[in-house]
C-alpha cells in the first residue's frame, strides 16, 4: 500500500519497486504487463535500473511487445545515466545490427565502456572486434 500510494504521487523509487514486485511475483501476483507499466514509469520519471530492465523487456517481448528499436532506447538511457551492463546490451546490438544500424566502431565503444566497468564479456567482444581489425 505504501508503494502503491508513493507510486501514485510520482515516485520513481516507488514505481521501480512496484515494477520489480510484479515482475517477480514477490508478495503479489506475477504479471509482466504490470510490471512494465510500472518500470515505464519510473524510466519516464528517470530511474536508470527502469530503463535498464524496460531494453530488457522490449529486447525479450515480456510484457511488451518484442521491439528492438524501444529496447535500444533504453538502453542508451541506461548507459547515459551510468548502468555499464547497458553498454554491453548496445554493444550487442550494435555489433549485430538489431534495432540499431550495424556499426562496428559504436559496437566497440560500448563494449569498452562496459569493459572499463569491469565487464568480462564486453572485454571478450572488444577483443574480437580488435582482433579482426572491425572497430
Amino acid at each position: 500500500k505504501c508503494y502503491k500510494a508513493a507510486a501514485e504521487a510520482g515516485s520513481p523509487e516507488a514505481n521501480f519497486a512496484l515494477g520489480r514486485l510484479h515482475h517477480y511475483g514477490e508478495g503479489v501476483p506475477k504479471d509482466m504487463k504490470l510490471a512494465a507499466m510500472y518500470y515505464t514509469a519510473a524510466a519516464e520519471a528517470g530511474h536508470p535500473k527502469a530503463n535498464f530492465i524496460l531494453g530488457h523487456l522490449h529486447y525479450n517481448g515480456d510484457g511488451v511487445p518484442k521491439d528492438m528499436k524501444l529496447a535500444a532506447m533504453y538502453y542508451t538511457a541506461a548507459a547515459e545515466a551510468g548502468v555499464p551492463k547497458a553498454n554491453l546490451n548496445l554493444g550487442n546490438l550494435h555489433l549485430t545490427g538489431e534495432g540499431v544500424p550495424k556499426d562496428m566502431k559504436l559496437a566497440a565503444k560500448y563494449y569498452k565502456a562496459a569493459a572499463e566497468a569491469g565487464d568480462p564479456e564486453a572485454n571478450y567482444h572488444l577483443g574480437i572486434i580488435h582482433h579482426y581489425g572491425e572497430g
